[in-house]
């Protein structure tokens, strides 16, 4: 049996919980547009993305290529 934590779990389990006049901001361990994906239902409004960028060959490609997934 193996579990797989992902660090932006925290926020599917707490932005529900953020009043609808705050900004709700998922802050870690999102790096694909999968990640992205699980987000939208939930309202987030903002998201950091910093590894996933600081990493990658072509920061300019994978902000697009995240910004899309984002937007659905």
């Amino acid at each position: 049996l193996t579990f797989a934590y992902h660090s932006y779990s925290p926020s599917l389990r707490l932005i529900p919980r953020v009043p609808p006049l705050v900004t709700a901001v998922a802050e870690s361990g999102l790096s694909d547009p999968a990640d992205l994906a699980r987000l939208r239902p939930i309202r987030c409004d903002a998201v950091l993305i910093g590894e996933a960028l600081m990493t990658s060959p072509d920061p300019a490609s994978t902000l697009a290529t995240l910004a899309a997934a984002a937007r659905g």
